[in-house]
Parts: structure tokens; sequence; C-alpha cells
């Protein structure tokens, strides 16, 4: 049981960073603490609730909660009770949140990452090994030769 208060601490730990790095992420549009190939799922779900808060967070800051709309004499609704900054601030929050979900769901993930909680408790010997192919093939001096098993076809 050592080991798994251990693992669970690391897991928890590993979720809070990626927390952090997705709304960091977020607010800078993914110039810093973007998502990367070597994230464990904990990091990774981690990432997805960091870039959720930073853009509900955008949201609450610019939307109607935050102040009164109004519609002028001329038809033109204007948000009322908010400075502008603080519309552009909360949009800004909204759209890196956007920006980074994105990031997030097209980043690869390495398979079987260290430190990844979600990793079988298989044994090393009987998970899968991805061994490299015994064929190979080459064009050469306009040639097409194959090799399977160390013989030329």
């Amino acid at each position: 049981t050592s080991d798994r208060l251990k693992q669970a601490a690391a897991t928890t730990a590993d979720f809070g960073g990626g927390v952090v790095k997705g709304v960091v992420s977020s607010f800078t549009f993914g110039l810093m603490g973007g998502p990367d190939a070597r994230d464990s799922r904990a990091n990774r779900a981690g990432q997805v609730v960091g870039t959720v808060v930073e853009g509900v967070a955008g949201l609450v800051v610019a939307g109607p909660g935050s102040g009164a709309v109004t519609l002028g004499s001329d038809g033109v609704a204007a948000v009322t009770g908010v400075s502008e900054a603080t519309v552009v601030a909360g949009a800004t929050m909204t759209i890196g949140s956007v920006v980074n979900l994105a990031k997030i769901a097209t980043t690869p993930m390495q398979r079987n990452t260290s430190g990844d909680s979600s990793s079988s408790n298989e044994p090393s010997s009987k998970k899968s090994k991805v061994e490299p192919s015994d064929t190979s093939r080459s064009l050469g001096g306009g040639k097409f030769t194959e090799k399977k098993n160390n013989q030329t076809r």
C-alpha cells in the first residue's frame, strides 16, 4: 500500500501540474506551457481542466453577469458597468482557452510514459512491445528491391 500511496501522490501532483500548465498555456496562447507528447494522461487531463477553468473565468469576466447589456437608441447593444478592457481581457482568456483545447486535442501522446498512472499493472514481460519491421524496401539504380528476412526478391 505504500507504493500505491506514493503513486497516488505522484499522480495527484502530475494532475495539479497539468492544471497550472493548462491555465498558463491558455493565457499565453500556447507560447508557454503547451501540451507535449511526453505528457502523462493525468497531466493531460489536468491541462484540460486548467484550460476549461481559464475559459470559464474569461466568460465570467467578459460576460453579461459582470455588467448590464443595454440597447442604445441606434439599436446597438452595449455592455455597461464594465470597462472595455475587462471585456477584452475576458474575451482574450476565452479565445486562448479555445486555442489551447485545440492544441491539447491535436498533440499526440507517447505510449506508456513513465509516471503515467494509467499504465497497466502487467509485468513488463507481458506488455506489448513494438518491434522494428524485418521488411525493408529500397530503390537502387532504378531497380526496386525488397528484402524480407534477409532474402532479396
